[in-house]
């Protein structure tokens, strides 16, 4: 702890100031290019209503597709390869497991050299004889299998949400084939779910040369300008600006041409940085012709995506790549490019890689990361069955947030009321420090973009009772060192010394338990956890910290006497 009373109030002093500003976003309106404008408090589902939604994701059917091509592609295999087998099927009860019926045992042998050298294929032999082979996936491959596919879906969910413009939507998966949606604000819960349900679509677009990047930028502005709108403001979404922007630039597009755009990596949204691309519309390559998209790393250590096809996807993917050499193919999921790789030459071959450039592991691994779920979200869409729905009418949030409001600060206000009448003048010190922990919960959760919840509402009136009790340890303790005839100054000492250990024994509990609670815990206990947990932070300042150095100030400088002396 500083010592010099000066330094001590700077601190405080430059506190507040930052405090203020990480609050400000929630009640100014900055432009989305201001630091201050990026993060502010966004209210919950329970607060301003919208839509709740729980969606059942069809793994297995997913897993069965995958397992119905890989056996096709299999048969096609070894068609060309010359390795002769009678039949290639799907069985089991699960239909996960590959049949391949031979005759031979030369058959035999070739199929299990076949399995064995194709270790991309994820495909293990579980049996084998003259007369067939019997494969199946690995099970760690079949359990990623099924992460994946939930990945894939709430990408897609994602994506969806974003065109419809929610601030901060809450998809997360529940269970092993469950996703919760929930979209704070959302009015049209009819659109809504239309949009969610909606299936993803992936192309493989050749990025046009024929304008300059400086020259396409120029004409979207003074598109922008000219029909007075912009991607994000008056509600209009993605969709609807590409569709708008496109069509006042079809005269200076050739036929068969595009114009998508890629969110630039620094940017937070496409609204606030955004690279436009011209792509030909006329290549027929789809997300539909790939098998799977995974990350590795190469010799180098470098992640790299790999991406394979089916049998028809390769021949497709070899022309699309033999019009594009020397320039670059943009991947495109419903119409937002993911990303440009260049091509060298035309690929003719089961998969392709994307590399990704000099760059730092860790973005290069994040971005990797992106591409190959978009590839797999374009190239595997699960079906979305639709188990819960409920709707919360704006009315219905705003009373509960009217009942909080006002149990909150009855709460508050008799915590205050309790603190003045039983400890006088210091007592108003401890006011003044609980109303600073209040101010600097609501800056740190506004500095965070976390979404308010009722639960929060609740952790945030739970603060102000529990930073109450170190206010009340410390004055009590004074209090002890001054029946026993100690002066102001030192009882003042005293009792923050002999107060702090069991103050932060207390809080540190409290912490740990909240740690507990978002560790086990998903939605509202999680936020209730995350509020408490900044607020009992908090209070470790302004009750040990803040009020220290107010007393400090009145009993070292202002010499006042601030406590009331009992003796004997």
């Amino acid at each position: 702890m500083l010592s010099g009373l000066r330094g001590r109030w700077i601190v405080i002093i430059i506190t507040i100031v930052i405090g203020a500003l990480w609050l400000t976003p929630n009640f100014i309106k900055y432009d989305k290019d201001s630091f201050l404008g990026k993060k502010k408090m966004i209210l919950g589902l329970d607060i301003q209503g919208g839509l709740h939604l729980v969606m059942g994701v069809d793994v297995d059917s997913v897993v069965q597709e995958r397992t119905s091509r890989q056996a096709k592609d299999l048969g096609s295999q070894f068609a060309t390869d010359g390795i002769k087998v009678i039949s290639v099927n799907v069985v089991g009860d699960n239909k996960t497991k590959i049949e391949i019926r031979i005759d031979n045992g030369a058959s035999k042998d070739a199929v299990v050299k076949y399995i064995d050298d194709r270790q991309t294929a994820r495909l293990q032999v579980v049996s084998a004889d003259n007369e067939r082979v019997l494969l199946q996936y690995f099970d760690a491959d079949m359990i990623d299998m099924k992460k994946q596919i939930i990945s894939q879906a709430i990408e897609v969910i994602r994506n969806r949400i974003d065109e419809f413009g929610v601030a901060e939507p809450n998809i997360s998966a529940q269970g092993s084939d469950r996703i919760l949606v929930q979209l704070p604000g959302v009015k049209d819960a009819v659109r809504a779910k239309e949009l969610i349900n909606r299936t993803a679509k992936l192309d493989f677009r050749i990025v046009s040369q024929e304008i300059p990047l400086d020259k396409l930028s120029s004409m979207i502005d003074e598109a922008e300008k000219k029909g007075n709108y912009k991607l994000g403001e008056n509600d209009l979404g993605y969709a609807a600006y590409v569709k708008k922007i496109n069509e006042d630039l079809q005269s200076q597009l050739s036929k068969n041409s595009k114009i998508v755009f890629e969110k630039i990596e620094s940017a937070a949204s496409l609204e606030v940085g955004k690279r436009p691309y011209v792509v030909l519309t006329d290549s027929q390559f789809g997300g539909d012709k790939l098998d799977d998209a995974f990350v590795r790393n190469d010799q180098f250590n470098k992640p790299e995506v790999i991406f394979s096809f089916s049998i028809e996807g390769r021949k497709l993917f070899a022309e699309i790549t033999s019009k594009a050499a020397g320039g670059a193919i943009a991947i495109i999921l419903d119409d937002i490019v993911q990303t440009a790789p260049n091509v060298e030459r035309q690929i003719d071959s089961d998969s392709a890689v994307i590399t990704l450039g000099m760059r730092d592991f860790k973005s290069a691994q994040n971005e990797a990361s992106l591409i190959a779920m978009a590839l797999r979200a374009g190239s595997l869409p699960a079906a979305l069955q639709q188990l819960e729905e409920r709707t919360v009418g704006p009315s219905l949030g705003g009373d509960s947030v009217e009942k909080a409001k006002m149990a909150s600060i009855v709460g508050c206000l008799a915590v205050f009321i309790f603190m003045f009448l039983y400890y006088s003048f210091s007592g108003l010190v401890a006011d003044l420090a609980l109303l600073l922990n209040v101010f600097f919960t609501f800056a740190i959760l506004t500095s965070l973009g976390a979404t308010l919840t009722l639960p929060g509402v609740a952790g945030i009136a739970l603060t102000v009772g529990i930073a109450v009790d170190a206010n009340i340890i410390i004055f009590e303790r004074i209090k002890e060192e001054l029946r026993k005839g100690a002066s102001q100054v030192s009882a003042l000492k005293d009792g923050f010394s002999h107060a702090f250990s069991a103050i932060v024994d207390s809080n540190l509990t409290m912490v740990l338990t909240c740690l507990v609670l978002m560790y086990y815990g998903t939605g509202p206990v999680r936020g209730f956890a995350v509020t408490l947990t900044i607020g009992i932070t908090c209070s470790m300042f302004t009750a040990v910290f803040v009020t220290r150095t107010i007393l400090d100030t009145l009993v070292h400088k202002m010499k006042m006497n601030i406590f009331v002396e009992k003796k004997g």
